[in-house]
């Protein structure tokens, strides 16, 4: 009779990763509904610009996201289930994007964004990409 044992860490590592694409999931959301109601996306060029205005400042004041005080750092940034702060940004044709360092690293990353996924890259959109390579390799 063989005994298994179940690898904690990896399942502790799985979790991570499931609840990481699940906020990324919900913070999209958020940006598609804040999207719907003022028709563009919030004006924010960090994290924590567009977690003020998904949660509280926007002119009708509506939460578009509502995170836990343990999903935000000090400096008031929405992080990751590893406590990194999540890549938020509205690429030139307006379509956002919400990266996790710590999945992209891990080669696991997953842009999460609307139904153009499947769809292959052409003109603008190989500029865009390549726009994208260099916003990450700042990240």
């Amino acid at each position: 009779m063989a005994v298994r044992i179940a690898n904690t860490h990896d399942q502790l590592e799985y979790a991570r990763m499931v609840k990481t694409e699940s906020e990324g999931v919900q913070i999209m959301t958020a940006i598609r509904n804040y999207e719907i109601e003022y028709s563009r996306s919030p004006a924010a060029s960090d994290n924590a610009g567009f977690v003020r205005a998904l949660t509280h400042d926007n002119p009708r004041r509506i939460e578009y996201l509502c995170p836990s005080k343990r999903d935000l750092n000090a400096r008031g940034e929405i992080v990751d289930a590893w406590g990194e702060p999540f890549g938020i940004f509205v690429d030139p044709a307006g379509r956002p994007f919400v990266i996790s360092p710590r999945l992209l690293h891990n080669a696991n990353w997953k842009r999460i964004s609307d139904a153009e996924l499947n769809r292959p890259l052409t003109g603008a959109d190989e500029r865009d990409a390549q726009r994208l390579d260099g916003w990450l390799d700042n990240f």
